[in-house]
């Protein structure tokens, strides 16, 4: 369950540029 919960979770980050959660799909902002 964590597996398939985890990444979904990490996929979804709060930006505070736009004030609300965004999915990274390609995770570019996340990748380092």
């Amino acid at each position: 369950q964590r597996l398939r919960t985890g990444p979904r979770l990490s996929a979804v980050k709060y930006d505070p540029k736009v004030k609300q959660r965004v999915l990274f799909v390609e995770s570019k902002k996340t990748k380092k």
